[in-house]
């Protein structure tokens, strides 16, 4: 019966040092995905920048002695193919509100957006510029705004070329389909760290093992 507690208490020390060790490995893994979570979110926030100021649409110009409501574009979106710019209009700022979850089962890091930003349609804004696609939205069309690039100032005088503005978001638009190009994000910032995951792994198992 003495051999037999011995051989007991001795098979329990081995069973708690291995599960030292594996929460001690559990607890690299959990580390390290964090790590990694907060290196794509913060390089992807980067890639957006920062949120664009809104701009005054509607401002007045005095043509002629007479007050005149002159339409202002605001900035144009990026190019296909480079990540979106979060606007003060979006929600929470959408695009750049990204969260990261980490799974120790699966011994992974989920990483994406917490808001998407505008609803287009039946869509989110930042879905749409992650992978592309279409989107509805009610529009209408407005003909004679005056902007800053119709007003031509020649020999002292002023005047003014009226020009169709072309279409704007409205509630009480008509509904139209609108195509969106990829602008990828989070892709495009885990492509760029994809080979750092081993490395911070190893320098956490070493600061923690030797």
């Amino acid at each position: 019966m003495l051999k037999l507690k011995a051989k007991t208490r001795g098979f329990q020390r081995i069973i708690q040092q291995a599960n030292r060790r594996i929460s001690a490995l559990q607890d690299i893994d959990r580390r390290a995905l964090e790590r990694f979570g907060a290196i794509i979110r913060q390089d992807a926030r980067k890639l957006i920048g920062n949120p664009v100021k809104p701009q005054k649409q509607i401002r007045t110009e005095v043509i002629d002695g007479k007050p005149v409501a002159v339409y202002q574009k605001g900035r144009k979106p990026r190019p296909p193919g480079k990540p979106p710019m979060a606007r003060y209009g979006d929600r929470d700022f959408g695009i750049r509100k990204i969260i990261y979850e980490v799974d120790l089962a699966k011994r992974d890091v989920k990483i994406g957006f917490a808001a998407w930003g505008r609803k287009l349609g039946s869509k989110w804004g930042a879905e749409l510029h992650e992978y592309g696609g279409t989107f509805t939205a009610k529009v209408r069309y407005i003909p004679t705004l005056i902007t800053l690039q119709n007003i031509k100032r020649r020999k002292g005088k002023t005047t003014i070329a009226h020009q169709d503005l072309g279409l704007i978001t409205s509630k009480t638009g008509r509904p139209m389909s609108f195509r969106m190009p990829q602008r990828p994000t989070m892709s495009v910032a885990r492509a760029r760290h994809a080979k750092k995951m081993t490395k911070i792994w190893v320098d956490y198992y070493k600061a923690r093992f030797g």
